[in-house]
């Protein structure tokens, strides 16, 4: 959610939740790894679904998504900056 966060702020100047910021990723980006963040925004609202074997095997998988949405943060950046 935080890489979404920050594309949004970037891209558009808004200021977003971490929550807003899931939804926005959703209709805004591109990457495979935004279809993680309906079920981050889940988790964030209940926090105790941690504990369920699905999201725990999810969570234990995450990584590559969070290297993408890093990756495409960078992207961001740097074709804003240019």
């Amino acid at each position: 959610m935080l890489a979404s966060k920050f594309i949004a702020w970037w891209q558009e100047g808004v200021i977003l939740s971490k929550s807003q910021a899931a939804d926005w990723g959703l209709l805004h980006l591109s990457g495979g790894w935004k279809e993680n963040l309906k079920r981050c925004k889940k988790l964030r609202k209940d926090p105790s679904m941690v504990t369920c074997l699905e999201y725990s095997e999810w969570l234990s998988n995450l990584e590559p998504a969070i290297i993408e949405a890093s990756h495409d943060l960078d992207r961001a950046l740097e074709t804003t900056i240019h």
